[in-house]
């Protein structure tokens, strides 16, 4: 569920003190397996949206695997983020400045 914040203006000079809204969402058993089965086939995994992006990062693993999950994700993607499971980002719905 894309969260009523996803659009909001980032409204701080240190992007480290940004408060990130949270969104629910849900990464299922099929779905886990399916990115660990593109993972070995040697495929790359490139969520489309901001949202799709949080919820495989915070259902990864240390070890890069994404696990079934379900909850609230408030994890905020910026510059330098360490990313565990997916390679690439599709997105052209934010503008500059924004979450």
């Amino acid at each position: 569920h894309v969260g009523a914040g996803t659009f909001l203006p980032v409204k701080v000079e240190d992007i480290t003190t940004h408060r990130m809204h949270a969104e629910w969402g849900e990464v299922s058993e099929q779905v886990a397996a399916e990115i660990a089965a593109t993972r070995a086939a040697g495929g790359r995994i490139i969520p489309v949206g901001t949202t799709a992006l949080r919820l495989i990062e915070t259902a990864a693993r240390d070890t890069g695997e994404v696990a079934p999950w379900q909850g609230e994700t408030d994890i905020f993607i910026y510059p330098g983020f360490a990313f565990r499971a997916t390679d690439a980002l599709m997105t052209n719905f934010h503008l500059p400045k924004s979450t």
